[in-house]
């Protein structure tokens, strides 16, 4: 059985979960609660040098990265594919997808957002919550431009499926 350790309020998490569910494959979520530091525990950090969630088992293999995740259970797992097929098609799910893990992710993650630009850098509340939103409206702003260029939208980011 899969084996997923993640933390509930973890977008990137939450991204793996919905993949594991549409592919109906069985899973078993191990909770990391970032925000008492169960991720900077030795043992979790021999899972994951990074420190970080989600962090995926699959028999004896082992890896962290959603979007790495991701393209691991396309391929381990064709069955209700994540993709489209066309490449054209492909890539432009990739573009959206690293919109959100790269551009916006990261900033607001609670390593950086919190732990650095608060703590280290002495960021008021009011500041944070500036920090926040400014890196969600950039970002929507672009996702949501290229949602009208690319006009390949339905019900979902990429058509109706």
């Amino acid at each position: 059985m899969i084996q997923l350790y993640d933390y509930f309020r973890s977008s990137s998490s939450y991204r793996v979960r919905i993949a594991l569910h549409f592919k109906n494959l069985d899973f078993k979520i191990h909770h990391v609660d970032l925000v008492a530091g169960d991720q900077r525990g030795e043992d979790y950090k021999n899972l994951n040098p990074s420190a970080g969630v989600p962090t995926l088992i699959d028999g004896d293999f082992k890896m962290a990265q959603s979007t790495a995740i991701l393209e691991y259970l396309e391929e381990a797992y064709p069955q209700a594919p994540l993709m489209p097929t066309e490449k054209h098609a492909r890539a432009y799910v990739r573009q959206m997808s690293m919109i959100i893990a790269a551009d916006m992710h990261p900033l607001n993650n609670l390593k950086v957002w919190k732990g650095y630009v608060g703590k280290k850098l002495g960021a008021s509340e009011a500041q944070l919550n500036e920090w926040f939103m400014h890196w969600i409206h950039e970002g929507f702003r672009a996702y949501e431009s290229l949602l009208q260029n690319e006009n390949a939208a339905g019900e979902f980011t990429f058509g109706n499926a």
